[in-house]
């Protein structure tokens, strides 16, 4: 296809995104899902630094800004904080599950939003927001309760 033409098809798609993300409510669930995932990684990640670190492994700052969710490290720093845990909650929030929208893990769901925005992303975060929030609400009452 022609640059100038594949262009044309790019810009299409990114006005219907911005279209469908004028509606207050889309962008409110669509906004907040997002807001509320990585302010969860994050609070992981600051675990998971205080982990790694505690078993004498001292991080760089670039280490610190590159790390990666994995089940198996997050079950550990869980363990190693003595945080107890309900398996299928771990997976259906960071697993590696990258089967389709509505299966996905959430983190694989924040992934396609965020590296390949497109309606079946879209229309899977509205469908599946009051799961997604459930499982988010019961990750962190491990740790607020």
């Amino acid at each position: 296809m022609k640059k100038m033409h594949q262009l044309t098809f790019y810009k299409a798609n990114f006005k219907q995104y911005r279209f469908i993300l004028e509606d207050a409510d889309i962008r409110g669930k669509v906004s907040a899902f997002l807001l509320r995932y990585v302010s969860i990684e994050a609070f992981y990640k600051k675990l998971l630094i205080a982990y790694k670190e505690k078993e004498g492994k001292k991080l760089s700052e670039q280490e610190k800004n590159n790390l990666r969710v994995t089940i198996s490290e997050l079950k550990k720093t869980l363990s190693f904080f003595e945080i107890k845990y309900d398996d299928a909650l771990v997976e259906r929030i960071f697993g590696s599950s990258n089967q389709s929208y509505q299966e996905c893990s959430i983190k694989k769901l924040r992934d396609r939003l965020v590296h390949n925005v497109n309606e079946n992303a879209l229309c899977a975060v509205l469908e599946r927001y009051d799961s997604i929030n459930s499982d988010l609400d019961s990750f962190l009452k491990l740790f607020f309760t």
